[in-house]
């Protein structure tokens, strides 16, 4: 006997079916409307917090890497003149001096109601704690950098200057860029023999030499700069850095821009950590990751962004 299905049943169990999806449609709208309103809001924070100007300069700098800075500053020129800013990258009051002196340690030392390296002592003695605290308090770290003209000699200066200052141990500053030797001009010390001029068990009592900075010496790169290759390659640095580890020192070392030449390959096989130095709104993505790639194995502690521009109004940057 066949059985005729009732046409109301079916009906019914259309209808329900009907009134299912249409709530699933009502909820995943909901559920969209919900986070698209999210993200609004939080590109309205993250405007509120940036400002529309630096979003956009963002926004152009990441979109157009081939756009020169000289463009963007060229373009920016009327509007930072109608609003009369003028360029900050250093604390006010400190000068043309790029190294630290004694006397900038002194809390006593103000200049318009505030000391001017304040936050510069800040960030370089956030920048060696952790590396003390990442390497035990022992050995060696070589600042490096995918580029030249990033700030690196700079910062290993005055990370090594912080660093001999406020921990009252002793330090080297070695200066392994040995294709432009910056460091005994940034100390102030008369250029001499150094690293390149030393061979297997040679004396250091020669080459260290005495910065007038309280705990800290200097290596300087040396007069026989014609192959730097070879001079890295003589098995120096190893014998050099643990004789000056036995005699308690904390080794800070300057090095070549890493992408254009080896010596970083090099000085990375013998060192315990390296410290990044890049320079915000010069250094590319590209070259960032080639710098990696070109020393991987190594061990990185971290990243220094230098070179933060400012660009405040000088009648706004009295009250800072």
């Amino acid at each position: 006997m066949k059985i005729q299905p009732q046409i109301g049943s079916v009906r019914l169990r259309r209808l329900s079916r009907v009134w299912r999806v249409l709530r699933v449609r009502r909820k995943l709208r909901a559920r969209a409307k919900a986070h698209a309103q999210a993200q609004r809001k939080q590109r309205g924070q993250e405007r509120a917090q940036a400002g529309w100007a630096a979003k956009v300069a963002h926004a152009v700098v990441d979109t157009f890497l081939f756009v020169p800075r000289r463009l963007i500053d060229v373009l920016m020129f009327f509007p930072r003149l109608l609003v009369g800013a003028k360029r900050y990258t250093l604390p006010r009051g400190f000068g043309s001096r790029r190294v630290l002196q004694e006397e900038d340690f002194d809390s006593e030392v103000m200049i318009h109601g505030h000391n001017p390296v304040q936050r510069l002592l800040e960030h370089l003695r956030v920048g060696y704690l952790s590396i003390l605290e990442a390497l035990d308090g022992e050995g060696s770290v070589a600042v490096m950098s995918p580029k030249g003209r990033e700030g690196r000699s700079m910062i290993a200066a005055n990370l090594a200057v912080a660093m001999a200052r406020d921990t009252g141990r002793d330090v080297v500053l070695l200066d392994l860029d040995l294709r432009r030797p910056t460091q005994h001009t940034l100390l102030n010390v008369d250029d001499g023999p150094g690293f390149s001029d030393l061979h297997p068990g040679d004396d250091l009592t020669d080459v260290l030499v005495d910065t007038g900075r309280a705990n800290l010496k200097l290596i300087r790169a040396g007069l026989d700069l014609s192959d730097p290759v070879r001079c890295l390659n003589r098995g120096v640095l190893p014998e050099l850095l643990a004789q000056l580890e036995r005699d308690g020192h904390f080794v800070i070392i300057d090095c070549a821009e890493a992408n254009a030449f080896t010596e970083s390959q090099l000085i990375a096989e013998h060192v315990s950590g390296i410290v990044t130095v890049v320079k915000l709104g010069a250094t590319k993505r590209g070259s960032l990751a080639a710098y990696y790639r070109k020393l991987d194995g190594a061990r990185f502690l971290g990243v220094i962004a230098n070179y933060h521009e400012l660009w405040i109004p000088s009648w706004l940057y009295r009250f800072l």
